[in-house]
């Protein structure tokens, strides 16, 4: 029995069934009894689309002050420029702007006194009827300012190139005002008019290099509110005209009450030449100063 067991052995070595029903056996064993005094470890050769989110989820997120200190901080425009006083505060305090925009000013008093009572007055002084003067007044208002802006605002810039503008903001201001006064003492209607038409175009020659002069004088980025500030005081001082003309010819009478108008062109046209003056001043202090510079 001992020699046939030792024969079968021997055979089954050299035809090496022994050895794979063993292996066979071996492996069937380990893999369905695993080890468990070790942790187990399994490898999927292709994960599942779940098994990949898991493993993304289970990343690290980078912390927050990481994230805050390598991403530049992006703080608004405003928040760069540093505080500064109210902007019509600050316009107000240009000599420059206080000039023009009392010049100009002035000489809307002027023209909004004409404007209000030029009805009444030809009808009182002249004793015309409105179908005589109306039609006359809708024809030279319009035309005079047409001629004094527009003709104004050519010879405005051809002064700016050659110098010396105040020849005309200053200038038309100052020879508007025996104009106007001839229109309001004359005899005769016909006379009125025609000195009308002169002393009112040249009234108007004004305004469009006086807004050009506001924006010179005014910081850049308070343009606009700059335009707005100088047409706010205008209006509002201008609207005082049409009171003082009524009040004025409860005491003297219509036509010399009228005579505010030509007096207010007159130091108008002397303010606005202080103006233009102190605008060039500026002008060549900020000249100087860059060829210091360069």
């Amino acid at each position: 029995e001992g020699a046939s067991k030792f024969t079968t052995q021997l055979f089954n070595a050299a035809t090496g069934h022994g050895w794979h029903t063993t292996s066979s056996s071996s492996s069937s064993s380990s893999m369905q009894e695993p080890d468990l005094a070790g942790p187990a470890c399994i490898v999927d050769p292709a994960p599942t689309a779940a098994a990949a989110g898991d493993a993304a989820s289970s990343t690290p997120a980078v912390p927050v002050e990481a994230e805050i200190m390598e991403t530049p901080v992006q703080t608004p425009a405003l928040a760069q420029i540093p505080p500064t006083e109210n902007p019509i505060i600050s316009l107000l305090k240009i000599k420059p702007f206080q000039a023009t925009t009392i010049a100009a000013a002035l000489n809307d008093v002027g023209s909004y006194s004409l404007i209000a009572w030029h009805s009444t007055f030809y009808e009182r002084v002249f004793g015309l009827d409105s179908g005589v003067y109306a039609p006359m007044l809708a024809v030279i208002l319009p035309v005079g300012g047409i001629l004094g802006g527009v003709g104004g605002g050519l010879i405005a810039d051809w002064l700016s190139v050659v110098g010396g503008r105040y020849w005309l903001t200053a200038g038309a201001s100052l020879l508007a005002a025996p104009f106007v006064a001839q229109s309001l003492l004359a005899h005769t209607p016909a006379g009125s008019f025609t000195a009308l038409l002169a002393g009112f175009a040249l009234s108007e020659a004004w305004r469009a290099p006086g807004a050009i002069m506001i924006r010179s004088v005014a910081p850049q980025e308070l343009g606009s509110t700059a335009s707005a500030l100088y047409l706010c005081i205008r209006n509002l001082i201008g609207g005082f005209g049409p009171v003082a003309v009524a009040k004025l010819a409860e005491c003297v009478g219509l036509q010399h009450a009228m005579l505010l108008a030509p007096a207010c062109y007159v130091v108008s046209g002397l303010i606005f030449y202080i103006a233009e003056k102190e605008i060039e001043d500026a002008a060549k202090q900020e000249q100087q100063q860059k060829q210091l510079q360069q």
